[in-house]
């Protein structure tokens, strides 16, 4: 197992270049466990229902399946799926 300082943690994170990504057109998605997917750089929704979640990234499209499925906050590009979810998959 690994153990992190604070310190080590924060230069981690500063050499991953995240502005880098959205200059390039993709999305920044992170997933807390299968509860809870945070999207940056979502452009719109394209389904929605408590089964499935469709979001467009410019690039691709990013399709959330599962259950109770909800978009809980969508603003300044991001979106926030809550929910069961049992799969992500990009196309």
């Amino acid at each position: 197992m690994f153990h992190y300082t604070p310190k080590k943690l924060k230069a981690i994170a500063d050499d991953i270049d995240f502005d880098e990504l959205a200059v390039k057109g993709l999305a920044h998605i992170e997933i807390m466990g299968n509860r809870k997917a945070v999207i940056d750089g979502c452009k719109g929704v394209l389904d929605y229902n408590e089964n499935l979640v469709r979001l467009n990234t410019g690039k691709n499209i990013i399709r959330f399946t599962g259950d109770n499925l909800t978009i809980t906050s969508m603003n300044n590009e991001q979106a926030i799926v809550s929910g069961d979810i049992i799969t992500m998959d990009f196309s």
